[in-house]
């Protein structure tokens, strides 16, 4: 009873601005918090769970007087805090505090997906149950979508290879007849254990790629937080256009350092491209396998190694968007762990190469190769002759040493 007393009294004294509001918002939002760990960490959480609202991705570490502002009204009942904000409340506190808030886009976005499964191109929400619970929480982060219609014109554009394959050109000439600002192109998968697995990139109208995202998990897991990622892929570009610079990474991660001017060795921003560092590479099967990623990830196929290091490989990336989404793509993508500004762990090594043997041992006759088996192709010239003669003067070398072991 003494705890409980206590919490309502800092509760008074932390929000007494709060508690006074008489405002009446046009979209109210609610939540409830455990205060367990106190009303302060209480009152922080419910106001990130209304950050996500309005900003997706994003968490902002303010103090209880700061959130006061956005708040309309509070109880407290049985240890838990409940707290009703004000959403546009919510954004000035945002905005003042230099964070960006998203108010989602005015037009409808082009779902271009393709379920893997049957190798068709979705054109209903309720062809996938992944799919509806997406487009559910696309409209919740302020992206209504669109099916194309699959009639004659899309088929003889677009099929699942298309989308499969990232044909770029293809994907803007059958959008264009939407006249879709934006649009999303990407596989869902239904695995073995009944979990979804979404792979997207996201495009412009000049079929620009914007972003990138992937997720897996159950149908409301996956669905929601691709919807998370797309609209933070929105609402960074979006920010980018109207100042001028790379705001804050769409995905609530620090954004690293813009662009870079000299061309060294330095992982960073450069002018058309971005360059990482990856470790874990074991194997240049893990070198192809990472490059399919980036392209899967809607990079371009163009990504090269520009040098090794004890630390890692030095990566370019081509890519005109923001770097930040690069970043934020690599960072929740599940085949890479992001170690440090512009440095990446690839999780998915194939492991060192090996021969199979531990060492070279002893001669025995099932490792014996023929000398023909091993000799490269002869051209025309005199080279005929001395492979020829190598061929006979190996034969005749393996006949005396069993003669020698002979005797």
């Amino acid at each position: 009873m003494v705890k409980i007393a206590t919490a309502v009294k800092n509760l008074s004294v932390l929000t007494g601005v709060i508690l006074s509001c008489s405002g009446v918002s046009a979209a109210p939002i609610s939540f409830a918090e455990d205060t367990a760990d106190g009303v302060d960490n209480a009152l922080l959480r419910a106001f990130n769970k209304a950050v996500e609202t309005v900003s997706p991705g994003t968490s902002a570490s303010l103090s209880a007087q700061t959130i006061s502002a956005a708040v309309l009204n509070t109880s407290l009942r049985n240890g838990q805090l409940s707290v009703t904000f004000d959403d546009e409340k919510v954004r000035e506190v945002l905005n003042n505090a230099g964070i960006t808030s998203w108010s989602g886009l005015e037009d409808p976005v082009l779902l271009w997906f393709t379920n893997v499964a049957d190798g068709k191109v979705i054109n209903s929400p309720d062809a996938v149950d992944a799919v509806r619970s997406f487009c559910q929480a696309a409209e919740k982060n302020g992206i209504r979508v669109m099916f194309p219609v699959m009639d004659l014109d899309d088929i003889q554009q677009v099929n699942s290879q298309t989308i499969l394959s990232h044909n770029d050109e293809g994907l803007k000439k059958a959008s264009a007849r939407y006249d879709a600002r934006y649009y999303i192109a990407g596989a869902v998968n239904r695995e073995a254990n009944g979990e979804y697995e979404f792979k997207v990139n996201v495009y412009d109208a000049e079929g620009k790629t914007l972003g990138s995202a992937q997720r897996k998990g159950s149908v409301q897991e996956s669905s929601e937080l691709l919807a998370k990622d797309v609209a933070g892929v929105f609402m960074s570009t979006l920010s980018t256009a109207q100042n001028g610079s790379t705001q804050e990474a769409p995905n609530g991660l620090d954004a690293p350092s813009e662009v870079i001017a000299t061309d060294s060795l330095t992982p960073g921003a450069y002018q058309g491209f971005v360059r990482i560092m990856v470790s874990g590479i074991s194997n240049i099967q893990d070198y192809k396998a990472i490059q399919g990623a980036l392209i899967t990830f809607g990079y371009e196929a163009s990504t090269k190694i520009r040098a090794y290091t004890p630390e890692g490989a030095i990566i370019d990336v081509p890519t005109e968007a923001s770097p930040s989404i690069l970043d934020g793509t690599l960072a929740h993508s599940g085949e890479f762990t992001k170690e440090g500004e512009w440095r990446y762990h690839w999780n998915r090594s194939v492991g060192k190469a090996s021969t199979g043997r531990d060492g070279i041992g002893a001669a025995t006759p099932d490792r014996v190769i023929s000398a023909p088996e091993v000799v490269k192709p002869v051209n025309k010239t005199g080279d005929e002759n001395r492979t020829q003669s190598s061929s006979s003067a190996a034969s005749v070398n393996n006949a005396a040493e069993v003669s020698a072991v002979s005797d």
